[in-house]
């Protein structure tokens, strides 16, 4: 099987002209984008498998980019390095299909300092710049985080937690989307939304909505600011499959110190009543049984709160 490799560098540096800043995405499609295989190769070196869950077409000129996002900033903005996608060009898909990648080998670089690096994908056009909404952990820029690259030992070890990928099985256990609908700034800092669920299958009993407003960064224990959840919801045993099914209001008011800026809104479902578990839904989560929804960008020291799904 033939194996891509990273672009060389002079050519990762053009691309990153087109794909570092992100406009505001314009379009959307149904492709689910997740990590399926993750091994180290060698010092400073991992081998990845992608699969693209294909329910729609993309719009036609878009074409898929990878990102190795750094912690730290590099001279391409937070672009460590691009890789091959290892998929065949977007023209070829067929709607209802799921691609699987050719292996694809990432160097990160014989100086590559140790922590925890990101492993991102999306679409974009190379003539409008903008990138292209799909479904999954969104990272705030319309990039799709399928995974954690953690670094140490400068390269010589590298290992991926990774986040929870979307397979039959979770796809069989509650096949539903969360979005946000009704999104409404309440005050200073402080905001009320619903959550409506796609219900493909049935839910079992016992369960809670959940909402997070987080930081970006995708840190499933820490990264939580402010949470909510919704009062006087029906049981999730009794929501109707083959319907939409919107919570009532979630309410979150943020912490009087959080600084303007772009956070993410991410929800789920736990087991309020028992162990507090969080349920599997089919969309690819942040790692912690989490689903971004859309980010909300704070300004004017709280006074205008913006959704952006």
């Amino acid at each position: 099987m033939k194996i891509r490799n990273v672009f060389a560098l002079p050519f990762v540096a053009m691309c990153a002209a087109l794909c570092l800043t992100a406009v505001a995405p314009t379009n959307a499609a149904n492709i689910t984008p997740s990590l399926v295989a993750f091994k180290q190769i060698g010092p400073h070196a991992f081998e990845v498998i992608t699969s693209w869950k294909i329910v729609e077409l993309p719009p036609k000129g878009y074409v898929v980019f990878t990102h190795i996002v750094s912690p730290v900033p590099t001279d391409n903005g937070d672009i460590l390095t691009q890789a091959d996608s290892g998929i065949d060009a977007p023209e070829t898909w067929k709607a209802g299909s799921t691609l699987t990648s050719k292996p694809i080998v990432v160097d990160m670089g014989s100086k590559i300092a140790d922590g925890t690096y990101l492993y991102t994908v999306g679409m974009f056009s190379p003539t409008g710049g903008d990138r292209l909404e799909l479904r999954g952990n969104d990272d705030g820029s319309s990039r799709y985080v399928l995974g954690k690259i953690i670094v140490s030992g400068h390269g010589a070890t590298l290992a991926s937690p990774g986040l929870p990928t979307v397979t039959p099985l979770q796809e069989g256990l509650v096949d539903a989307w969360p979005t946000v609908v009704n999104f409404l700034q309440t005050g200073n800092k402080s905001i009320s939304f619903q959550v409506s669920y796609d219900v493909k299958t049935p839910f079992p009993a016992g369960f809670e909505t959940f909402g997070h407003v987080t930081i970006l960064n995708p840190d499933a224990k820490h990264d939580a600011i402010a949470a909510g959840g919704p009062a006087d919801d029906i049981a999730t045993d009794k929501w109707p499959v083959g319907q939409k099914h919107v919570t009532p209001v979630i309410n979150i008011t943020l912490p009087d110190t959080t600084p303007d800026g772009t956070y993410n809104i991410r929800v789920g479902l736990y087991a309020s009543k028992t162990d507090g578990h969080r349920l599997k839904l089919a969309g690819t989560d942040d790692g912690g049984l989490r689903y971004v929804v859309g980010s909300i960008v704070v300004s004017g020291n709280g006074a205008k709160v913006d959704f952006k799904k």
